[in-house]
């Protein structure tokens, strides 16, 4: 409600979410967008669920109170959290198990027993963030090693807070703003286009990689606004300096050519691991005569 204003637009944006899931792959229903398989599980995750199962029943059993609302909120809570994410939700409800402790001290009737759940809960939480900060997703050091500035106001590696500040430092001195509609046409990075200050016209990420992934281009392109693609600055990667799909450009009676570089700077591609360092570019478009305008800026 807070993001879409109203119930029905957040269901617009779901079903207009999985339009783009078709264009993507014909094999993306709702069953598979949940992806409720259940899966493997290393010792610490495999315990961390038994133990929570444990601690809610343990709590449940002992008690001589009944089920609230509240409970059953709190116990719903973790699998409204995951939905949405495109994650396992098995993995994804770990992540807010806190409401599972929540909801283990809503049913006991005994304050002696609420000091050992919140001394337990803690623990647990301090190995899983202790686990997780060591080996963050796609990330090449652990975060307690990552302390170089950047732009943003974060903390991370000093490759990437030189990418970052590069190519930030290199938008503002050619004159973006913040806002400033821009194509991610190196299909991996689509942090970059926000960590700058841009927005993203379309879809939040023009994915590459996968079936029929300039299928999904052009059909999330197809929702944004001509204004928006024909004031877009794009970044492009050294291995593709045309973009991935350089039909995505040319379709709309755009190329390369049609805009200047102003800032490069070199990161880890860390998505796919075996093409070790790439150059991304970030380009600004050229003014344009009337007779240069795309079709799409006519109509």
């Amino acid at each position: 409600m807070m993001i879409d204003g109203s119930l029905l637009a957040f269901v617009d944006r779901l079903r207009g979410g999985l339009t783009l899931l078709h264009a993507l792959s014909d094999d993306h229903n709702l069953l598979r967008l949940l992806r409720l398989q259940f899966p493997q599980m290393d010792i610490l995750s495999g315990g961390l669920l038994v133990g929570m199962t444990a601690l809610v029943l343990g709590a449940a059993l002992n008690s001589r109170r009944t089920f609230s609302s509240t409970t059953a909120l709190l116990l719903s809570m973790p699998a409204v959290y995951a939905f949405g994410t495109a994650n396992n939700p098995w993995y994804a409800v770990s992540m807010a198990a806190v409401f599972f402790v929540a909801a283990a001290v809503s049913i006991s009737d005994s304050f002696e027993r609420i000091p050992a759940i919140a001394i337990s809960s803690t623990l647990i939480t301090a190995v899983l963030i202790g686990a997780v900060a060591s080996n963050p997703y796609r990330q090449e050091s652990s975060l307690f090693s990552q302390a170089s500035p950047t732009n943003l106001g974060v903390l991370t590696s000093p490759e990437v807070a030189g990418y970052l500040n590069t190519l930030e430092q290199g938008a503002t001195n050619a004159g973006f703003t913040k806002g400033t509609p821009t194509l991610d046409l190196t299909g991996e990075f689509p942090g970059t286009v926000y960590a700058i200050g841009g927005s993203s016209p379309g879809s939040g990420w023009l994915v590459y990689g996968y079936p029929n992934s300039e299928s999904y281009i052009d059909a999330a392109l197809m929702t944004a606004k001509c204004s928006e693609i024909g004031q877009a600055w794009i970044l492009v990667k050294s291995s593709a300096p045309d973009g991935v799909y350089p039909s995505v450009l040319n379709k709309r009676g755009l190329s390369v050519a049609d805009y200047d570089a102003v800032a490069s700077a070199e990161t880890k591609n860390l998505r796919w691991g075996d093409e070790g360092f790439v150059v991304h570019t970030l380009m600004r478009p050229k003014p344009r005569p009337d007779e240069k305008l795309t079709d799409c800026e006519r109509g």
